[in-house]
């Protein structure tokens, strides 16, 4: 019994050891234009190492001109990394924030019945993580 408790405190200092601070770094705001229906990757978010990234917002719009305009006639949808985090026909977005760690995350808009010019916005907040 003594070995399993010595074990089980040795695992949890390990664990609160690996973890970090994070410390504000910068806000990005990107858009991603594409035209049509995608149904695949219309760009990606790399983090880079030593960071996070955390998304507060998520736009999906239709351009006309120089007019930009809230999709929501048809249905819409934008995944990143594989979460939907937004959905037009109610103009809302789902599982937000979402954090997303090192890597290369895709982001696809799947839509139908559009074949103009359209526009993705994404907020996010972007931490480095402190030891």
């Amino acid at each position: 019994m003594k070995k399993l408790l010595s074990i089980a405190v040795i695992l949890i200092s390990l664990s609160i050891s690996a973890q970090g601070n994070l410390q504000f770094n910068q806000v990005i705001n990107s858009e991603y234009t594409f035209t049509g229906s995608p149904d695949n990757v219309i760009g990606t978010i790399t983090v880079p190492n030593g960071k996070v990234l955390k998304i507060e917002g998520v736009s999906l719009l239709r351009v006309f001109g120089s007019s930009e305009y809230p999709i929501y006639s048809s249905y819409a949808a934008v995944t990143i990394a594989g979460i939907n985090v937004y959905y037009s026909y109610s103009q809302q977005n789902t599982c937000l924030p979402l954090w997303l760690g090192e890597g290369t995350h895709n982001i696809v808009v799947t839509q139908t019945g559009n074949t103009t010019s359209n526009k993705v916005g994404v907020s996010a907040i972007e931490f480095n993580v402190v030891p």
